[in-house]
């Protein structure tokens, strides 16, 4: 298992990264941070880039567990001191557990091909809070996907994916930052694209 014994050291650099938006899609990757949304992620097969640990872990709850599923699956593992970890975590009392995983893109047109044509569309929606509820209780209705257009609050926050508790691996989700009302008509009207530039 490779160690981190430096808060210079480039992995912790690019993770620290991942809190702006700008730079979550330039490298493609996300954080999730937590002993169940790391597990919901391995077991929804997410693609998961590494992953940090700390003692910590093995104090949490389902902690043992979890990595000895991390050591099963065989991902690359990198352990750094509980002071480094909090100093790269986005909460207060991390669990010892962090991970990178890359941006699973889906476009509008893979939802609209969904055999289940129930489909969320948010406009401006800008609290990560509320984002991420919507996307569990897409979730449990088993909806086709999320729409986010322009205004809305960054899919892949780490405040949304927090508040998602794993749903954010089983719900797709596309962002615009395109008005609504080509969206709309798009999936009401059966209309063709407007001549717009989709993200």
């Amino acid at each position: 298992m490779k160690k981190i014994i430096s808060s210079s050291n480039p992995i912790l650099k690019e993770v620290k990264s991942l809190y702006k938006k700008k730079e979550r899609y330039n490298r493609g990757l996300f954080l999730i941070e937590g002993v169940k949304i790391v597990e919901e992620c391995i077991h929804s097969n997410g693609n998961i880039a590494y992953i940090l640990i700390s003692d910590d872990l093995f104090n949490s709850t389902g902690g043992g567990e979890l990595f000895e599923l991390i050591k099963g699956k065989g991902y690359e593992t990198i352990y750094l001191s509980t002071n480094l970890l909090k100093e790269v975590a986005d909460t207060e009392n991390p669990q010892g557990i962090l991970a990178v995983v890359k941006i699973n893109s889906t476009s509008i047109e893979q939802i609209l091909k969904m055999e289940n044509k129930f489909i969320i569309i948010l406009d401006g929606l800008q609290d990560p809070g509320n984002l991420g509820t919507i996307i569990r209780t897409a979730d449990a209705f088993k909806t086709s996907g999320v729409v986010m257009t322009e205004g809305c609050v960054d899919v892949y926050n780490p405040k949304v994916i927090r508040s998602t508790m794993g749903s954010i691996f089983h719900v797709p989700t596309f962002y615009t930052e395109n008005k609504i009302e080509p969206i709309v008509e798009r999936i009401t009207l059966g209309k063709g694209f407007c001549n717009c530039d989709w993200e």
